[in-house]
């Protein structure tokens, strides 16, 4: 179960390394796109991002839905 979830979550820097953008491009996104998926907060040093959210805000950018 545990490996699951490791594979579904993304940390900032795999969001950033997987979009090509710096982590304070990242955080501006989070704070002022709000069709951004919202990042998890899982403890006060761990954040992460569904993977299948970032997916599909990419498919509804591509296909101009934003």
């Amino acid at each position: 179960m545990k490996n699951k979830i490791e594979k579904e979550l993304l940390r900032p820097a795999e969001v950033c390394s997987l979009l090509g953008i710096a982590l304070s491009h990242l955080n501006k996104l989070s704070e002022c796109d709000p069709n951004f998926p919202r990042k998890m907060i899982i403890s006060p040093r761990f954040t992460a991002y569904r993977k299948s959210s970032i997916f599909k805000w990419l498919e509804q950018k591509e296909r101009g839905e934003y």
